[in-house]
C-alpha cells in the first residue's frame, strides 16, 4: 500500500501556500523610512474685523428699543459708508433688566452687536473714528481682530519648506544606518495652521491710531514616506 513520503507531503503544504502571504512577505522586506517635516511662513494681515456694540439704556423696554434703533442705524450708516453691505453683519440683539450696585431695578438696556469685515487696517482706523463720533457713548468697541485675506500663497511656501525638511530628515536618517532614499512612497499633509498671506499696506489713518499689524505665522506640517536604498 503506497503512502505519501515527506517530500511529497512538503510539496502539498506548498501547493496550499496563500499567495497573499507571499506578497506580505516581499512588502516585509521593502525598507522604508517615515518622517514629519515643518514649514513656516511669515505673513502680514491685510484686514481687519471689527466689533462693535451699539446701547441703549432706559426706563423701560420700549423705550430702550427704541433708543437703540437710532444709534443702530447711525452704526449701519456708517458701516456701509466706508465698506461694502455683505461685509457688515448683525451678530446679536439683547434687552434685559439693570441693577444699580445694590441689586436694585433700574430700568432696561438693548444692544445691538455688529462684525464689519475692513478691507485694510486704514479702513478699520477711519471706521472706529466716525463710529464714536456719530453714534457717541452709545457705542463700544468689543475687538478689532487682524486677518489675512487669502491664505494660499503662504500655505504653498510653507508647504514646500516642510516637504524640503521632512526630506532632509529622511536623508539624515537613511545616512546614520549608511543607506540612502529612493522613492516616495506615500505624502500626508496635515491642516495648515494660522492666517494667510497680507499684501496691504497700513493707511495713514492706522498709523495715527497705532494699529501695528506686524507679522503672523502659517505653518503646514507633511509626513513622507521614502523607500530605503
Amino acid at each position: 500500500m503506497w503512502a505519501p513520503g515527506r517530500a511529497d507531503r512538503n510539496r502539498s503544504r506548498a501547493d496550499r501556500t496563500d499567495p497573499g502571504s507571499v506578497l506580505t512577505t516581499l512588502a516585509a522586506m521593502q525598507r522604508t523610512v517615515t518622517v514629519t517635516g515643518h514649514g513656516v511662513a511669515h505673513v502680514v494681515p491685510d484686514r481687519a474685523v471689527l466689533r462693535v456694540t451699539a446701547s441703549h439704556g432706559a426706563a423701560s423696554v420700549a423705550e430702550a428699543v427704541s433708543g437703540l434703533e437710532t444709534a443702530g442705524r447711525a452704526l449701519s450708516e456708517v458701516a456701509h459708508r466706508l465698506t461694502e453691505p455683505r461685509h457688515v453683519a448683525t451678530t446679536g440683539l439683547q434687552v434685559w433688566p439693570r441693577h444699580d450696585h445694590q441689586g436694585r431695578s433700574d430700568g432696561f438696556e438693548a444692544r445691538h452687536q455688529v462684525r464689519v469685515v475692513c478691507a485694510d487696517l486704514g479702513t478699520a482706523a477711519a471706521l472706529v473714528t466716525a463710529l464714536a463720533e456719530r453714534v457717541g457713548d452709545a457705542l463700544r468697541v468689543d475687538s478689532l481682530a487682524l486677518e489675512v485675506g487669502d491664505p494660499s500663497d503662504a500655505e504653498e511656501r510653507a508647504r514646500e519648506l516642510a516637504y524640503a525638511d521632512a526630506r532632509g530628515r529622511a536623508e539624515h536618517l537613511a545616512g546614520l544606518d549608511g543607506a540612502g532614499i529612493g522613492d516616495l512612497v506615500a505624502v500626508v499633509e496635515g491642516d495648515p495652521a494660522g492666517p494667510g498671506p497680507g499684501a496691504g499696506v497700513p493707511h495713514a489713518r492706522a498709523a495715527e491710531m497705532g494699529l501695528e499689524p506686524g507679522e503672523q505665522e502659517v505653518r503646514v506640517r507633511v509626513t513622507g514616506t521614502w523607500q530605503l536604498i
